[in-house]
Protein backbone atom coordinates (compact mmCIF):
# COMPACT_ATOMS: atom_id res chain seq x y z
CA UNK A 1 0.00 0.00 0.00
CA UNK A 2 2.70 2.21 0.78
CA UNK A 3 4.00 2.32 -3.09
CA UNK A 4 0.48 3.37 -3.71
CA UNK A 5 1.03 6.85 -2.41
CA UNK A 6 3.39 8.22 -4.99
CA UNK A 7 0.89 9.77 -7.45
CA UNK A 8 1.12 13.27 -7.33
CA UNK A 9 -1.34 14.77 -5.37
CA UNK A 10 -1.86 11.53 -3.20
CA UNK A 11 -2.96 11.67 0.45
CA UNK A 12 -2.97 8.25 2.10
CA UNK A 13 -3.34 6.98 5.58
CA UNK A 14 -2.85 3.90 7.23
CA UNK A 15 -4.53 2.76 10.57
CA UNK A 16 -3.20 0.01 11.69
CA UNK A 17 -2.71 -1.67 15.59
CA UNK A 18 0.54 -1.13 17.31
CA UNK A 19 3.46 -3.52 17.17
CA UNK A 20 2.74 -3.72 13.04
CA UNK A 21 5.85 -2.07 12.09
CA UNK A 22 4.05 1.17 10.70
CA UNK A 23 6.51 3.64 11.39
CA UNK A 24 9.54 0.97 9.40
CA UNK A 25 7.07 0.73 6.69
CA UNK A 26 5.52 4.37 6.40
CA UNK A 27 7.95 6.85 8.14
CA UNK A 28 11.92 5.94 8.30
CA UNK A 29 11.97 3.29 6.26
CA UNK A 30 9.40 5.19 3.71
CA UNK A 31 11.61 8.30 4.10
CA UNK A 32 14.31 5.93 2.29
CA UNK A 33 12.41 4.66 -0.31
CA UNK A 34 11.42 7.91 -1.15
CA UNK A 35 14.46 9.64 -1.10
CA UNK A 36 15.88 6.56 -3.49
CA UNK A 37 13.39 7.10 -5.67
CA UNK A 38 13.66 10.61 -6.14
CA UNK A 39 16.73 12.47 -4.67
CA UNK A 40 15.34 15.51 -5.22
CA UNK A 41 12.63 15.50 -2.50
CA UNK A 42 11.89 17.35 0.62
CA UNK A 43 10.43 15.32 3.14
CA UNK A 44 9.11 16.28 6.61
CA UNK A 45 8.27 14.10 9.15
CA UNK A 46 6.11 14.93 12.64
CA UNK A 47 4.96 12.86 15.37
CA UNK A 48 3.54 13.55 18.78
CA UNK A 49 6.38 13.78 20.60
CA UNK A 50 9.49 15.94 18.43
CA UNK A 51 12.28 13.56 19.54
CA UNK A 52 10.08 10.78 18.43
CA UNK A 53 10.20 12.34 14.74
CA UNK A 54 13.99 13.03 15.02
CA UNK A 55 14.25 9.46 16.09
CA UNK A 56 13.09 8.69 12.82
CA UNK A 57 15.08 10.90 10.88
CA UNK A 58 18.43 9.88 12.50
CA UNK A 59 16.64 6.06 11.19
CA UNK A 60 17.08 7.21 7.75
CA UNK A 61 19.92 8.53 7.74
CA UNK A 62 21.83 5.76 9.54
CA UNK A 63 20.37 3.80 6.59
CA UNK A 64 22.35 5.76 4.20
CA UNK A 65 25.25 6.41 6.27
CA UNK A 66 25.92 2.55 8.19
CA UNK A 67 24.23 0.01 5.96
CA UNK A 68 26.92 -1.32 4.15
CA UNK A 69 24.14 -2.92 1.31
CA UNK A 70 22.57 0.04 1.28
CA UNK A 71 25.79 2.00 0.46
CA UNK A 72 27.07 -0.65 -1.60
CA UNK A 73 24.13 -0.61 -4.36
CA UNK A 74 23.35 2.98 -3.89
CA UNK A 75 26.94 4.64 -3.68
CA UNK A 76 25.95 8.22 -4.78
CA UNK A 77 23.11 8.50 -1.99
CA UNK A 78 25.39 10.06 0.17
CA UNK A 79 24.78 12.75 3.51
CA UNK A 80 26.27 16.04 2.38
CA UNK A 81 25.69 18.15 5.59
CA UNK A 82 27.35 17.56 8.95
CA UNK A 83 24.25 17.84 11.19
CA UNK A 84 22.50 15.08 12.95
CA UNK A 85 19.49 15.59 12.82
CA UNK A 86 18.88 16.34 8.80
CA UNK A 87 19.58 14.95 6.05
CA UNK A 88 20.91 16.83 2.72
CA UNK A 89 22.00 13.93 0.00
CA UNK A 90 24.86 14.90 -1.91
CA UNK A 91 23.26 13.79 -5.08
CA UNK A 92 20.61 16.14 -5.47
CA UNK A 93 21.57 18.75 -7.97
CA UNK A 94 18.89 21.73 -7.13
CA UNK A 95 19.43 23.92 -4.38
CA UNK A 96 16.95 24.04 -1.60
CA UNK A 97 15.99 25.72 1.24
CA UNK A 98 14.54 22.45 2.41
CA UNK A 99 16.71 19.62 3.24
CA UNK A 100 16.33 16.33 2.20
CA UNK A 101 14.45 15.28 5.36
CA UNK A 102 13.93 16.83 8.37
CA UNK A 103 11.75 16.70 11.49
CA UNK A 104 9.49 18.97 12.47
CA UNK A 105 7.27 19.53 16.10
CA UNK A 106 3.53 18.73 16.27
CA UNK A 107 1.82 21.34 17.13
CA UNK A 108 4.21 24.19 16.53
CA UNK A 109 4.78 26.97 14.26
CA UNK A 110 5.33 25.77 10.11
CA UNK A 111 5.58 29.44 8.85
CA UNK A 112 8.57 29.16 6.20
CA UNK A 113 8.31 25.48 6.01
CA UNK A 114 7.55 23.59 2.68
CA UNK A 115 7.87 19.66 1.79
CA UNK A 116 7.13 17.83 -0.92
CA UNK A 117 6.23 15.29 1.25
CA UNK A 118 4.54 15.45 4.57
CA UNK A 119 4.88 12.45 6.85
CA UNK A 120 2.61 12.09 10.13
CA UNK A 121 3.44 9.51 12.51
CA UNK A 122 1.71 8.74 15.67
CA UNK A 123 0.78 12.45 16.22
CA UNK A 124 -1.67 11.95 19.56
CA UNK A 125 -1.69 9.49 22.27
CA UNK A 126 -2.98 8.03 25.06
CA UNK A 127 -2.11 11.04 27.38
CA UNK A 128 -3.69 13.44 25.35
CA UNK A 129 -6.96 11.99 26.41
CA UNK A 130 -9.40 13.05 29.23
CA UNK A 131 -10.34 10.89 32.52
CA UNK A 132 -12.82 9.26 30.96
CA UNK A 133 -10.80 8.57 27.46
CA UNK A 134 -12.63 10.67 25.19
CA UNK A 135 -10.40 13.57 23.47
CA UNK A 136 -8.83 16.53 25.31
CA UNK A 137 -7.79 19.94 24.39
CA UNK A 138 -4.62 19.31 23.63
CA UNK A 139 -6.13 16.38 20.92
CA UNK A 140 -8.54 18.85 19.20
CA UNK A 141 -5.30 20.95 18.88
CA UNK A 142 -3.29 18.42 17.66
CA UNK A 143 -5.95 17.28 15.21
CA UNK A 144 -6.84 21.15 13.67
CA UNK A 145 -2.98 21.29 13.56
CA UNK A 146 -2.82 18.38 11.02
CA UNK A 147 -5.33 18.70 8.89
CA UNK A 148 -4.78 22.63 8.67
CA UNK A 149 -1.20 21.63 7.74
CA UNK A 150 -2.07 19.36 4.74
CA UNK A 151 -2.23 22.80 2.73
CA UNK A 152 0.24 24.92 4.31
CA UNK A 153 3.12 22.79 4.81
CA UNK A 154 2.98 21.28 1.37
CA UNK A 155 4.97 23.07 -1.60
CA UNK A 156 1.98 22.10 -3.80
CA UNK A 157 -1.68 21.24 -3.14
CA UNK A 158 -1.72 19.53 -6.39
CA UNK A 159 1.53 17.64 -6.73
CA UNK A 160 2.62 17.50 -3.03
CA UNK A 161 1.93 13.96 -0.92
CA UNK A 162 0.63 13.55 2.33
CA UNK A 163 1.02 10.21 4.40
CA UNK A 164 -0.67 9.65 7.72
CA UNK A 165 0.19 6.79 10.14
CA UNK A 166 -1.58 6.33 13.10
CA UNK A 167 -3.54 3.60 15.75
CA UNK A 168 -7.40 5.05 16.98
CA UNK A 169 -7.77 6.54 20.28
CA UNK A 170 -10.79 7.94 20.36
CA UNK A 171 -13.86 8.99 17.94
CA UNK A 172 -12.75 12.14 17.89
CA UNK A 173 -9.01 11.70 17.47
CA UNK A 174 -7.62 12.73 14.55
CA UNK A 175 -8.04 9.99 12.36
CA UNK A 176 -11.88 10.35 12.52
CA UNK A 177 -12.37 12.82 9.29
CA UNK A 178 -9.81 10.65 7.40
CA UNK A 179 -12.04 7.07 8.10
CA UNK A 180 -15.08 9.16 7.09
CA UNK A 181 -13.67 10.75 4.01
CA UNK A 182 -11.91 7.88 2.52
CA UNK A 183 -12.75 7.53 -1.22
CA UNK A 184 -10.41 4.20 -1.88
CA UNK A 185 -10.01 1.25 1.09
CA UNK A 186 -7.65 -0.92 1.27
CA UNK A 187 -7.25 -3.23 4.20
CA UNK A 188 -10.07 -4.89 6.03
CA UNK A 189 -13.03 -2.67 6.71
CA UNK A 190 -15.78 -4.80 6.75
CA UNK A 191 -16.82 -4.57 10.53
CA UNK A 192 -16.17 -0.94 10.43
CA UNK A 193 -19.63 0.79 9.58
CA UNK A 194 -17.47 3.46 7.35
CA UNK A 195 -19.12 3.81 3.92
CA UNK A 196 -17.16 4.84 1.00
CA UNK A 197 -16.69 8.48 0.42
CA UNK A 198 -16.71 9.82 -3.54
CA UNK A 199 -15.86 13.26 -2.73
CA UNK A 200 -13.28 12.24 -0.34
CA UNK A 201 -9.67 12.82 -0.44
CA UNK A 202 -7.82 9.87 1.54
CA UNK A 203 -6.86 6.08 0.12
CA UNK A 204 -6.98 4.18 3.52
CA UNK A 205 -5.64 1.17 4.52
CA UNK A 206 -7.13 0.02 7.80
CA UNK A 207 -6.55 -3.38 9.61
CA UNK A 208 -7.90 -4.70 12.82
CA UNK A 209 -5.66 -6.73 14.85
CA UNK A 210 -8.11 -9.88 14.96
CA UNK A 211 -9.46 -10.47 11.23
CA UNK A 212 -12.05 -13.25 10.69
CA UNK A 213 -11.38 -14.67 14.07
CA UNK A 214 -7.60 -14.76 13.36
CA UNK A 215 -4.98 -12.41 14.52
CA UNK A 216 -3.38 -10.51 11.36
CA UNK A 217 0.18 -10.39 13.08
CA UNK A 218 0.53 -13.81 15.20
CA UNK A 219 4.33 -13.34 16.18
CA UNK A 220 3.01 -10.27 17.89
CA UNK A 221 0.08 -10.51 19.28
CA UNK A 222 -1.81 -14.15 19.15
CA UNK A 223 -5.78 -14.97 19.03
CA UNK A 224 -5.09 -15.95 22.79
CA UNK A 225 -3.59 -12.72 24.00
CA UNK A 226 -6.33 -10.68 22.04
CA UNK A 227 -9.06 -12.34 23.65
CA UNK A 228 -7.49 -11.45 27.14
CA UNK A 229 -6.80 -8.28 26.88
CA UNK A 230 -10.57 -7.75 26.29
CA UNK A 231 -11.93 -8.91 29.36
CA UNK A 232 -8.78 -7.17 31.72
CA UNK A 233 -8.48 -4.10 29.08
CA UNK A 234 -11.64 -3.68 26.45
CA UNK A 235 -10.38 -0.14 25.95
CA UNK A 236 -6.70 -1.37 24.81
CA UNK A 237 -8.50 -4.26 22.70
CA UNK A 238 -10.61 -2.24 21.00
CA UNK A 239 -8.70 1.14 20.69
CA UNK A 240 -5.15 0.10 20.19
CA UNK A 241 -5.84 -3.35 18.16
CA UNK A 242 -9.61 -3.37 16.94
CA UNK A 243 -8.82 0.01 15.60
CA UNK A 244 -12.55 0.72 16.97
CA UNK A 245 -12.87 3.38 19.57
CA UNK A 246 -16.85 3.57 19.16
CA UNK A 247 -17.21 -0.16 20.48
CA UNK A 248 -14.98 0.89 23.30
CA UNK A 249 -17.32 2.85 24.77
CA UNK A 250 -20.28 0.15 25.18
CA UNK A 251 -18.14 -3.15 25.65
CA UNK A 252 -19.27 -2.85 29.18
CA UNK A 253 -23.23 -2.52 27.77
CA UNK A 254 -22.50 -5.80 25.34
CA UNK A 255 -21.87 -7.82 28.17
CA UNK A 256 -24.71 -6.86 30.20
CA UNK A 257 -27.96 -9.07 29.95
CA UNK A 258 -30.32 -7.24 31.87
CA UNK A 259 -33.63 -9.18 32.67
CA UNK A 260 -36.98 -8.26 30.46
CA UNK A 261 -40.18 -7.32 32.16
CA UNK A 262 -43.42 -6.50 30.52
CA UNK A 263 -45.87 -3.63 31.28
CA UNK A 264 -49.39 -4.66 31.01
CA UNK A 265 -52.69 -2.73 31.50
CA UNK A 266 -54.77 -4.26 34.19
CA UNK A 267 -58.75 -3.65 33.25
CA UNK A 268 -60.07 -4.99 36.59
CA UNK A 269 -57.24 -2.72 38.90
CA UNK A 270 -57.35 0.30 35.98
CA UNK A 271 -53.33 -0.21 36.78
CA UNK A 272 -50.49 -1.01 34.96
CA UNK A 273 -48.67 -4.57 35.64
CA UNK A 274 -44.97 -5.44 36.03
CA UNK A 275 -44.89 -8.90 35.11
CA UNK A 276 -40.99 -9.76 34.98
CA UNK A 277 -39.81 -12.98 32.75
CA UNK A 278 -36.98 -14.21 35.05
CA UNK A 279 -39.89 -15.52 38.06
CA UNK A 280 -42.97 -14.21 36.79
CA UNK A 281 -42.95 -11.81 39.61
CA UNK A 282 -46.09 -9.28 38.52
CA UNK A 283 -46.55 -6.01 40.81
CA UNK A 284 -48.89 -3.22 40.28
CA UNK A 285 -47.40 -0.17 38.93
CA UNK A 286 -49.67 2.07 41.60
CA UNK A 287 -47.10 -0.28 44.56
CA UNK A 288 -43.79 1.04 42.70
CA UNK A 289 -41.48 4.39 43.45
CA UNK A 290 -41.88 5.74 39.39
CA UNK A 291 -39.25 8.83 38.59
CA UNK A 292 -38.93 10.28 34.94
CA UNK A 293 -35.49 11.28 33.78
CA UNK A 294 -34.16 13.27 31.16
CA UNK A 295 -30.62 14.37 29.52
CA UNK A 296 -31.14 16.96 26.67
CA UNK A 297 -28.37 16.75 23.63
CA UNK A 298 -25.18 18.32 23.96
CA UNK A 299 -25.72 19.31 20.54
CA UNK A 300 -25.80 17.92 16.99
CA UNK A 301 -28.95 16.22 15.36
CA UNK A 302 -27.05 13.37 14.01
CA UNK A 303 -23.85 11.34 15.17
CA UNK A 304 -20.61 12.49 15.59
CA UNK A 305 -17.72 13.05 17.95
CA UNK A 306 -19.15 16.00 19.73
CA UNK A 307 -22.88 15.33 19.40
CA UNK A 308 -25.31 13.20 21.32
CA UNK A 309 -28.58 11.96 21.70
CA UNK A 310 -31.52 13.23 23.77
CA UNK A 311 -32.96 10.74 26.24
CA UNK A 312 -35.50 10.35 28.28
CA UNK A 313 -36.50 7.37 30.29
CA UNK A 314 -39.24 6.46 33.03
CA UNK A 315 -38.28 4.09 35.96
CA UNK A 316 -39.92 2.06 38.39
CA UNK A 317 -38.89 0.59 41.79
CA UNK A 318 -40.96 -2.20 43.27
CA UNK A 319 -41.12 -3.13 46.58
CA UNK A 320 -38.62 -5.95 46.66
CA UNK A 321 -36.21 -3.51 45.38
CA UNK A 322 -36.36 -4.23 41.60
CA UNK A 323 -35.77 -1.59 39.03
CA UNK A 324 -37.38 -1.70 35.86
CA UNK A 325 -37.12 0.66 32.78
CA UNK A 326 -40.92 1.17 31.47
CA UNK A 327 -40.04 3.85 29.06
CA UNK A 328 -37.17 4.89 27.35
CA UNK A 329 -36.85 7.57 23.93
CA UNK A 330 -33.49 8.32 22.84
CA UNK A 331 -32.74 10.00 19.26
CA UNK A 332 -30.98 12.98 17.73
CA UNK A 333 -33.93 15.14 17.72
CA UNK A 334 -34.51 19.13 18.02
CA UNK A 335 -34.97 20.05 21.65
CA UNK A 336 -38.72 20.57 21.38
CA UNK A 337 -39.32 16.70 20.41
CA UNK A 338 -37.19 16.04 23.77
CA UNK A 339 -39.69 18.11 26.33
CA UNK A 340 -42.50 16.08 23.74
CA UNK A 341 -41.39 12.88 25.02
CA UNK A 342 -41.16 14.06 28.86
CA UNK A 343 -45.15 15.03 28.03
CA UNK A 344 -46.25 12.00 26.88
CA UNK A 345 -44.88 10.04 29.79
CA UNK A 346 -46.81 12.41 32.21
CA UNK A 347 -50.21 12.11 30.17
CA UNK A 348 -49.29 7.77 30.01
CA UNK A 349 -48.70 7.37 33.46
CA UNK A 350 -50.05 10.75 35.53
CA UNK A 351 -50.09 10.91 39.14
CA UNK A 352 -47.84 7.47 38.82
CA UNK A 353 -45.05 9.10 37.99
CA UNK A 354 -43.59 10.85 41.71
CA UNK A 355 -41.45 12.88 40.21
CA UNK A 356 -39.59 14.61 36.41
CA UNK A 357 -36.32 15.04 36.52
CA UNK A 358 -33.96 17.22 34.08
CA UNK A 359 -30.62 18.19 33.69
CA UNK A 360 -30.08 21.80 34.20
CA UNK A 361 -29.11 23.15 30.77
CA UNK A 362 -32.68 21.69 30.29
CA UNK A 363 -34.29 24.78 31.08
CA UNK A 364 -32.14 27.16 28.90
CA UNK A 365 -33.61 24.46 26.02
CA UNK A 366 -36.92 25.37 26.81
CA UNK A 367 -36.36 28.94 26.58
Amino acid sequence: FRQRLVEPGTKGAMIVPRSGYKSTVASHGGNSWELIRDPELAIGCTSQVYERAEAFVKQTISNFTENQIHKWLYPEWRKANRTGDELILENRKKRRVEPSLRAITAGGATAGIHVDVFIADDIVGEDLLNTDRSSGADMYRLSSWLHNNLRTLVVSWSKSRVVVVGTRYALDDPYERIMQHSKEHYGFWDATGYPVDPQGEWQTYYRPALQNGESIFPEAYSVEMLEAMAVTDPWLRATQYDNDPLRSGVSDFADYNPQKVEVKWDDNRQDYLLVFSDDGAVWPLAQCDVVQGGDPSGGGKARGPKSSKNAVGVVARTPDDRIAIIEAQSGYVEPTRFFDWIADNEKKYGLLIRSSYVEAVAGFKAV
